[in-house]
């Protein structure tokens, strides 16, 4: 298994937060999220930081309700995203 599923798959694990049980790896969750608090900061005192950006993420191999193609959704977990619409379709179609 990738270490990062090691990280996300808990994260989005809604069964294991409604037992409130404590993710496996807290420490490395705790510091992930100081260093997107310290990163944000940073970003946010650039000219740039109130310009609108269109970013898109490739998915495969899961379907989607339709509660959440209406109303949308958060994702739990970090996530990479791109600005390139043709790097998200071939994440999409890789096997």
């Amino acid at each position: 298994m990738p270490s990062f599923m090691h990280i996300n798959d808990p994260l989005r694990d809604q069964e294991r937060m409604g037992r409130k049980e404590a993710h496996p790896l807290p420490l490395t969750t705790y510091l992930i999220v100081e260093a997107l608090k310290k990163l944000r900061a940073v970003g946010a005192s650039e000219e740039a930081a109130t310009r609108s950006r269109v970013l898109w993420r490739g998915m495969k191999n899961l379907s989607v309700s339709e509660e959440f193609v209406s109303k949308g959704g958060t994702e739990l977990a970090p996530m990479s995203t791109t600005s390139e619409l043709a790097v998200a379709v071939g994440y999409s179609l890789s096997a």
